[in-house]
């Protein structure tokens, strides 16, 4: 099953790229269109919170590195699993019919089943952030950095994954859905946290900041401790959402089904 689905995910990846590199000129202007949104938002915010204010650099570095990281993991999903940030429209469409007949993981299938291609952008300008601070942070930032990467795209997936899974329930989720992906990224992209705060564990613990703040935290402040928390904690966010998923699946219904209750 594990050689099935990592084959299919290279096979959907290599596509995906294919059909996004087959019209050059609308993949770079694509691209580029993202790498300056994102790098003029990050030049506006850091202007706005940081510009002048040399006591705000450890923050200044908090804030630009798990910015980054959430580009990178951003656009990796969006890339290469795009079909989850929809999921929930796919399921209400019976997008699920097709997945179930193979003996493949279905949230994983329809993962695979789209792409974003200005999200290219955001991967790339995530991985020249991360790259210009190992030069400052060194070697081990890096290696860190990798680690701290993974799981953070696992636990961004995740939550997209959680989102859809609504779908199983409610039938209109387009508004909790934007909802939770602003609270999310609104948590993580203004992560100027008080370390001396009692709160703090409170807020380390809560799940949707294992997309960007704890990693930041790991690489910047290394402590075997938040690797731990990081490492732990997104893998267990993602088994929990899986679960998930599957315990939403026993309330699916196929299109072709309710045609036929209808008919009858």
């Amino acid at each position: 099953m594990g050689r099935l689905m990592n084959s299919l995910f290279i096979k959907s990846a290599i596509f995906h790229f294919q059909t996004h590199w087959s019209s050059r000129a609308h993949f770079w202007s694509g691209v580029l269109g993202m790498l300056v949104n994102n790098a003029l938002t990050l030049l506006g915010i850091w202007a706005m919170l940081f510009a002048g204010k040399p006591d705000l650099d450890p923050a200044r570095d908090v804030f630009l590195i798990t910015n980054f990281l959430l580009m990178i993991g951003w656009g990796v999903v969006h890339v290469f699993l795009g079909g989850v940030t929809n999921l929930d429209q796919q399921i209400n469409e019976g997008g699920l019919d097709l997945a179930l007949v193979t003996p493949r993981a279905p949230f994983l299938l329809l993962s695979y089943s789209k792409s974003h291609l200005p999200a290219w952008g955001d991967v790339i300008l995530g991985l020249i952030g991360i790259v210009i601070y190992s030069f400052y942070y060194g070697p081990f930032f890096f290696a860190h950095s990798i680690l701290a990467t993974a799981v953070s795209t696992l636990s961004l997936y995740a939550f997209f994954l959680f989102i859809g899974c609504l779908a199983f329930w409610f039938r209109r989720t387009e508004s909790a859905n934007s909802v939770l992906l602003n609270i999310c990224l609104a948590f993580n992209t203004y992560p100027v946290i008080d370390t001396a705060s009692g709160l703090r564990w409170i807020l380390f613990l809560s799940p949707i900041l294992l997309a960007g703040v704890i990693p930041a935290r790991a690489i910047t402040n290394p402590s075997l401790e938040l690797l731990g928390l990081e490492i732990v904690g997104g893998i267990i966010l993602f088994i929990l959402v899986r679960a998930f998923f599957y315990l939403g699946l026993k309330r699916y219904q196929s299109n072709s089904g309710m045609s036929a209750q209808r008919q009858n």
